[in-house]
């Protein structure tokens, strides 16, 4: 007789020769592993639905004013992508303290690489805001959409500053595990978000019709909003990362070497990300506006499906650290292979969601788009569709390698894939096959099928369980 393994059992998601110790039941494991990855699979779902909603509002601005947000993101991205490396420390780290019960260790960590931040994101500002049109033309911008993505990135950047201080604050509650305060504040802040685009943008209840400027200061303030919802939170008597002027505020070696570790290594996979999303948008921006607008549109949907991803790439993030930390790394590879089966089933389930509903979806954002954009949209759809298990799949696994402090590999693969592999794919297919938007898909898929299963492989490995912080 032939027994199949259940491959949600606990018993078939870790080789014996990794075993350390007594192993949860499955009911154990996925009750705490849900328990972390829900609120930052509803805080982050709900965002890119915030992002949705500004889109559609921005939509009934013409199909130049999609192109010119959407020429925005990867400028602005750019700008926070150091900070955001370091953030992959900062949360490693703190699920490692965490997991060795060192509180006071946390918290100086916390202070110690707030005001760093802080500091580093003012001369940043300064520096991005100077650069504005010269980044919007490098963008792909061009005579419809110039003088809109200027205003939008002005506008936008002059907050960097406190989307630093809501990146840091946020990357800490997730490390030692309270993703719910995170959900709770973007909520708060994405809500406040969507007020103001409905007043600015087309200038209701007596407020002035600002357009993109509108929607580019409604994103603004509602990530001051935020920011602010998370220095309350470490501000509060009981905050396990509670911050005072008591202690020293000052780096010492451990710190800087715990975070620069990890951190180090995600600043090479943070610009080589930037790069190979940069030339793929600078391709799409040289197709035109009606295909920069058709391809946004799908992007709010992969968006939408990578927010699942992330979110449970940030529970195994904490849940392999704050083992590890514990010294029981078998614990950390169970909730590793966790986040795997059910970024699985979360891929079919949303792969045919976004089959089923493409039509309706796209027609929230093309009510004064070109017949031709609405079809090219239809069918990019069913590549955001089968893209799905090779993004999620990717995302969980990679997670789980950063809260291991795996982030030196994770990094160099990034480059090669994302930086290599994405760019010349799509470039040989846009150009060459003459495949058209397309083409920048052909290349999406290339890096992130790699990265699945390069990742898997090195996960499987368990070299990572060697790795200290």
């Amino acid at each position: 007789m032939i027994f199949v393994r259940n491959p949600f059992a606990v018993s078939s998601m870790i080789p014996a020769r990794f075993v350390q110790g007594e192993l949860m039941s499955a009911r154990q494991m996925y009750g705490e592993f849900f328990k972390i990855a829900a609120p930052s699979v509803v805080e982050l779902v709900l965002t890119s639905l915030i992002g949705m909603v500004d889109t559609q509002m921005v939509s009934g601005l013409g199909d130049a004013a999609i192109a010119s947000v959407s020429l925005v993101v990867q400028p602005r991205m750019l700008v926070l992508s150091l900070f955001m490396a370091l953030n992959v420390g900062v949360t490693a780290t703190l699920a490692r303290r965490k997991g060795e019960g060192r509180q006071d260790a946390a918290r100086h960590t916390l202070r110690s690489v707030l005001w760093i931040m802080l500091a580093a994101s003012v001369v940043v500002t300064v520096i991005a805001e100077l650069i504005a049109e010269p980044m919007m033309i490098f963008a792909g911008a061009n005579e419809e959409t110039l003088a809109l993505s200027c205003t939008y990135y002005k506008i936008f950047i002059a907050a960097t500053p406190m989307q630093v201080l809501l990146l840091v604050l946020g990357a800490s509650q997730r490390g030692i595990g309270n993703t719910k305060v995170v959900m709770i504040v973007n909520i708060v802040g994405n809500l406040v978000n969507v007020l103001l685009n409905w007043l600015f943008i087309h200038g209701n209840c007596g407020f002035p019709a600002m357009g993109v400027a509108g929607a580019a200061l409604a994103s603004a303030i509602g990530v001051c909003v935020s920011a602010i919802g998370l220095l309350i939170s470490v501000l509060l008597p009981k905050a396990y990362l509670r911050l005072t002027l008591h202690g020293s505020w000052l780096p010492n070696k451990e710190i800087i070497r715990a975070v620069t570790k990890v951190g180090g290594n995600a600043i090479i996979e943070q610009m080589a990300m930037r790069i190979g999303f940069f030339l793929s948008a600078i391709m799409i921006a040289h197709l035109g506006t009606g295909t920069v607008a058709a391809h946004n549109i799908c992007m709010q949907m992969l968006n939408l499906t990578w927010t699942v991803s992330e979110g449970l790439a940030v529970a195994a993030t904490s849940l392999v650290g704050q083992n590890m930390g514990k010294n029981r790394p078998d614990l950390s590879m169970l909730y590793g292979k966790a986040a795997q089966r059910i970024a699985l089933v979360a891929s079919v389930v949303l792969a045919a969601v976004t089959i089923v509903f493409r039509y309706q979806f796209i027609s929230l954002f093309t009510a004064k788009s070109d017949p031709a954009v609405i079809s090219m949209c239809a069918s990019i759809m069913l590549w955001v569709a089968f893209f799905q298990p090779f993004q999620m799949g990717a995302v969980a696994v990679m997670g789980s390698l950063r809260g291991a402090g795996d982030t030196k590999f994770v990094s160099y693969m990034t480059m090669i894939t994302i930086g290599i592999v994405r760019p010349v794919v799509s470039a040989l297919c846009v150009y060459v096959l003459s495949m058209n938007v397309y083409g920048i898909w052909m290349g999406m898929y290339a890096d992130m099928i790699v990265r699945m299963f390069i990742s898997l492989h090195r996960f499987s490995k368990g070299k990572w369980m060697n790795i200290k912080i």
